[in-house]
């Protein structure tokens, strides 16, 4: 009788469990979790230029489509700019405040150039990621005179292609598919994919397809079936969430020294076959911006000047980029330049552990950067 009874809490409370993770679940379908993932007092902002939109998040590029074509109207130098998180949020941000594009058409106005900089960014925006957003401006028949693409170590490693921007991706021609190469052609095939239901197939070819890796994608595409499913990274995003502001954010001094701390530094690893997918995909936004006469800006990332703990390993981050350096140099339609340094250490953030946050800066990092973005285009704009 005894074993009974606990047999019936048992399964009671394993009913329970499950009812309770999906109906949190299903709460979950329109939280955020990058904008909880940026760190400690950093804001997203939106940008405009005399009342119109310049920078459009993730998939919502249709918002700059307008501006876009206005100032194309004009006749103006047209400058997009892509990039990750450090584009679209302000550390502290306060009234008055401007990210990077902003600074930079305000610097174009005050020198009478004929330039124009509109944005395009996403959270943790992989090399394939960017390429989509492109396609997507030259399938909507927006080709600009210059695209700025800025090179995060880091952002390597993310995976899959984000949901939010295939989803926008009209069908690829063959055309572009020959222009652009295997990269968009591999981002062709994984939207078809995922229509089918047959999600994130991108680095198949990169890895051997064992009998373990074929039974887990089965069992994956049958869970996808569930919302519940679906949305256990947010619902695990969501309990960090309300975990770090009730409890661990009034210990974030003491965890952030305990964070950086100790003998032994830990570095995130990012696999060569993540590197060669990136790399693809970079090699097929330079192919296709030479096939629309597109110049292309590369620059380093800025990243916050410390010794303290860098959550990658130096010499291979420094190493990524002098590979990259070396690959264009020479190429009369690629510019490269160096910008890691440029923003000072009182103008960083901080992450939820309370360590300091070597991605995003406050206002006066963002006018270094547009000022500096712009100044460098200036000087190359006039040598052409």
């Amino acid at each position: 009788m005894h074993q009974k009874k606990n047999f019936i809490y048992l399964v009671s409370a394993i009913f329970s469990g499950i009812i309770g993770f999906v109906y949190f679940s299903g709460m979950m379908k329109d939280f955020k979790p990058e904008n909880f993932g940026l760190g400690l007092n950093t804001s997203v902002k939106n940008a405009y230029l005399k009342t119109r939109p310049i920078n459009s998040i993730v998939g919502n590029i249709d918002t700059v489509l307008n501006t876009f074509h206005f100032y194309q109207s004009e006749k103006k130098e047209i400058i997009l700019w892509f990039g990750a998180s450090q584009l679209h949020t302000i550390n502290k941000l306060k009234t008055g405040d401007k990210l990077a594009v902003e600074y930079a058409n305000d610097s174009a106005i005050a020198n009478k150039q004929n330039f124009f900089f509109v944005q395009s960014s996403s959270p943790n925006a992989s090399l394939n990621d960017l390429l989509i957003i492109y396609e997507y401006y030259r399938q909507k028949n927006y080709k600009p005179d210059w695209l700025i693409i800025p090179l995060a170590y880091g952002n390597l490693k993310e995976f899959p292609i984000q949901d939010d921007l295939i989803k926008i991706l009209g069908t690829v021609s063959s055309n572009d598919i020959i222009s652009g190469g295997k990269a968009l052609e591999a981002i062709a095939k994984e939207k078809q994919n995922r229509i089918n239901g047959d999600s994130h197939n991108e680095l198949k070819k990169y890895n051997k397809n064992t009998p373990q890796e074929y039974i887990e994608n089965k069992i994956e595409k049958y869970l996808q079936c569930f919302a519940a499913y679906r949305n256990k990274g947010k619902s695990q995003a969501k309990i960090n969430a309300l975990y770090f502001n009730e409890v661990y954010l009034n210990f974030t001094s003491f965890i952030g020294k305990l964070h950086t701390s100790g003998s032994t530094q830990r570095y995130l690893d990012i696999p060569e076959y993540l590197i060669k997918w990136n790399n693809e995909a970079l090699e097929s936004i330079i192919r296709l911006a030479k096939n629309d006469n597109t110049k292309i800006l590369i620059y380093r990332q800025p990243i916050r000047p410390t010794s303290a703990a860098f959550y990658y390993n130096k010499s291979k981050y420094d190493a990524y980029w002098n590979e990259i350096c070396k690959k264009y140099k020479g190429n009369s339609n690629i510019a490269i330049i160096d910008l890691q340094n440029i923003v000072p250490q009182d103008y960083w953030g901080k992450t939820n552990l309370g360590s300091p946050d070597i991605f995003h800066f406050q206002n006066e990092g963002h006018k270094i950067l547009g000022d500096t973005i712009f100044q460098f285009l200036k000087l190359k704009s006039n040598a052409y």
